[in-house]
């Protein structure tokens, strides 16, 4: 019980004291509440609107989770409210009050369906009924209405914009790092196995924990995209921190070769398992192949390092290429005499220069 009573004074805690989700989520609350007061202030107090509701309701929904998604739904919050507003004007006009709301609910969700309102189409409904409500779609408080949503969202995005705009960087990295931590370790637990001679009795664990970090790998892509999107039109990137390599050039590395490294859980639970042609390699075959697997684990791990993906993991890579090629000629030179080994070399090749690929490649 006690501990339900006081959660939010340890959420206010840690919000104050570490950087983090808590820490962002009060900053975009202050923030929209400051815009909010501030649009209301400027409404009453600079234009001498009465009852300007719609500028701290429009602001509100200005203060986004990005700046690039502020402007824009910036944009949507504009255009709906003014249709909304002009809605309930010729409903007024033209129709008694009795009239008037519910046909300009069924035109406004009707309108509202259009896919560039997206979520946003709602506010056409609820502006009409807003202002039909409170009587304020005649005579010259009209042009109030649209005057202060406009104010409304210009204080929105530009403190949005202004005051600590956010920035996930931080996030996308730790999802990342993680990523990396994970994949780093089941290479290297592989490696671990082929020298001790026990695949066949770990081969299936390998699989399930591959497949189980797809959670992880979806993660990382939506936290890489966030903070694609965060620097877009933002100023804080201008900084030296945020100039630094983009979290998303990692993140795509790492996201291209998780398909790989579960596809080596598979080859090699299948050649465990006697379930083909295939079998385990020869001893100084797996030893290669621990070899490589160990090295590929650290190239994932320098992937995820700050500034790491640069000539260094080029030249990690370049040289788990020329490994994985001495694998390949020592495959072919076994043929005929020993064809399952070969078999089993040869279905991993392909995924091994898969994963090669992809934390090889291009960040940009």
């Amino acid at each position: 019980m006690a501990r339900t009573v006081f959660a939010p004074a340890r959420w206010l805690s840690r919000a104050v004291r570490v950087p983090g989700t808590e820490r962002h989520a009060l900053t975009q609350a202050l923030k929209a509440g400051l815009a909010a007061a501030l649009s209301w202030v400027a409404a009453v107090w600079l234009l001498h609107l009465p009852q300007p509701f719609l500028a701290p309701y429009a602001s509100l929904f200005a203060v986004e989770a990005t700046v690039y998604r502020s402007l824009r739904t910036a944009t949507r919050q504009l255009v709906t409210v003014v249709l909304g507003v002009v809605l309930a004007w010729l409903a007024n006009q033209l129709l008694p009050m009795p009239v008037a709301l519910p046909l300009a609910v069924l035109v406004g969700l009707l309108v509202a369906r259009w896919h560039w309102f997206g979520p946003d189409g709602i506010w056409i409904v609820s502006t009409a009924v807003l202002v039909l409500s409170v009587n304020a779609a005649s005579g010259p408080l009209l042009l109030g209405r649209l005057v202060e949503t406009l104010l409304g969202v210009v204080v929105g995005t530009v403190l949005n914009a202004v005051l600590f705009p956010p920035v996930y960087r931080d996030r996308a990295v730790a999802a990342t790092a993680r990523l990396g931590e994970e994949m780093a370790g089941l290479l290297h637990e592989m490696a671990k196995s082929l020298r001790e001679d026990t695949v066949a009795d770990r081969a299936s664990d390998w699989v399930r924990y591959a497949e189980d970090m797809r959670s992880l790998v979806e993660q990382v892509g939506e936290a890489s995209e966030l903070a694609a999107e965060s620097r877009r039109l933002n100023l804080r990137k201008a900084r030296p921190r945020y100039r630094a390599v983009a979290p998303q050039d990692d993140a795509r590395r790492l996201v291209a070769a998780w398909p790989h490294v579960r596809t080596i859980t598979q080859s090699l639970r299948h050649v465990a398992t006697g379930a083909g042609a295939a079998t385990t390699p020869d001893r100084d075959s797996a030893a290669g192949l621990a070899d490589l697997l160990d090295s590929i684990a650290e190239a994932v791990e320098l992937a995820t390092e700050p500034g790491g993906c640069g000539d260094r993991l080029a030249v990690i890579v370049g040289r788990n290429h020329e490994q994985l090629d001495e694998l390949e000629r020592r495959a072919e030179g076994l043929a005929p005499h020993a064809l399952a080994v070969t078999l089993g070399l040869g279905g991993l090749a392909p995924p091994l220069r898969g994963v090669l690929n992809s934390l090889g490649q291009d960040g940009a």
